[in-house]
């Protein structure tokens, strides 16, 4: 979870805590005010002490502190990106965009062949890396029609580094007529891990 999401949550999880604090602590309410604006309450809000509240209020606190505390983390400390193989859990690439094959292998092994108008979802490929040099082969070719490209994006442990994003061609914003069935684009790409 994102440290945005960890911190909207602590926040939501600390109301709930005042509120079962305060209903412990037991409250009698006559009068509303804000701004120099008072309402007086027609029927008071009159709630009795339940001193039990007491507890899960203090519990659902303690949480709100470990929540947040994640949270300010995240936010101080994202995941970095893995520059050795020992530190990599895993290895993701997803493919977009496609104008009209695309072919992805890591090692000289296929991973993905994507066709114009596919769509698919992070693709892992943690198994086939190694240390040292990896090689990242992508063949992106023409059908029957004119315009040519796509989009590989790789993340490692679920961290986007956009210098492992790459577009080509259409994707790239280049719509120059290129002749059918042929191969517009065919580029090797490296990552290396220590």
């Amino acid at each position: 979870m994102a440290g945005d999401s960890l911190l909207w949550l602590s926040g939501v999880l600390l109301l709930v805590a005042i509120v079962l604090f305060a209903f412990g602590r037991g409250f009698h309410i006559e009068e509303l005010s804000a701004f120099g604006f008072a309402f007086k309450l027609r029927n008071p809000v009159q709630v009795k002490d339940h001193a039990w509240l007491r507890w899960p209020a203090a519990a659902i606190f303690i949480v709100t502190l470990a929540v947040a505390g994640i949270g300010v983390m995240k936010k101080l400390f994202p995941p970095e990106w893995p520059t050795t193989f020992d530190d990599l859990e895993s290895a993701e690439m997803q493919a977009t965009e496609v104008d009209d094959l695309m072919y992805v292998s890591v090692n000289d092994v296929s991973v993905l062949e994507l066709h114009y108008g596919e769509a698919r979802d992070w693709v892992n490929f943690t198994p086939l890396l190694h240390k040292g040099t990896n090689k990242i082969e992508v063949i992106i070719e023409n059908g029957t029609f004119g315009g040519c490209g796509g989009q590989l994006a790789i993340r490692l442990n679920g961290f986007d580094n956009p210098k492992y994003q790459w577009a080509w061609g259409t994707a790239a914003g280049i719509n120059d007529n290129r002749l059918p069935d042929i191969v517009c684009y065919q580029t090797t790409k490296t990552l290396v891990l220590q």
